[in-house]
């Protein structure tokens, strides 16, 4: 049981110094990690509901709410009405399209830095490792 806590432990002070760096890094994109996390969502699955961002990300929907109104004054998301009406549909904008590449170059920088000590095997089972947790 300790050994589970100590892990735990471990991941909550690692998924801190992610969050901290990925902050440093973004800052010259004038970003925070919460933002880019929905940047990226919209980048790999396309435009969606703040619902279903919401879900993806495991935050409330108020945050994610007031996430992507700042993105959208930023000019990074666009917001449509959906189905219902107390649905939004959320895309990225065409400038965001522009300026993303920029940005997940620099992310994707970190990340070869942080993870430089791994091998890539190494990577993949701890890949595979993570998305067994907490199913």
């Amino acid at each position: 049981m300790k050994a589970h806590r100590r892990l735990l432990h471990q991941l909550n002070q690692k998924t801190r110094l992610i969050q901290r760096n990925v902050n440093e890094v973004l800052a010259q994109h004038q970003l925070y990690h919460s933002q880019w996390l929905i940047l990226f969502y919209l980048s790999q699955f396309g435009s969606t509901t703040q619902r279903g961002i919401a879900d993806y990300l495991h935050v409330e929907p108020p945050t994610i709410t007031r996430t992507i109104a700042r993105l959208q004054e930023m000019g990074w998301v666009s917001r449509v009405p959906g189905n219902d009406r107390r649905e939004w549909v959320v895309s990225l904008t065409p400038e965001a399209q522009l300026k993303l590449p920029a940005v997940e170059a620099d992310v994707m920088a970190f990340e070869q830095t942080f993870l430089r000590h791994l091998s890539k095997e190494d990577a993949l089972q701890l890949e595979k490792l993570l998305q067994q947790i907490g199913t």
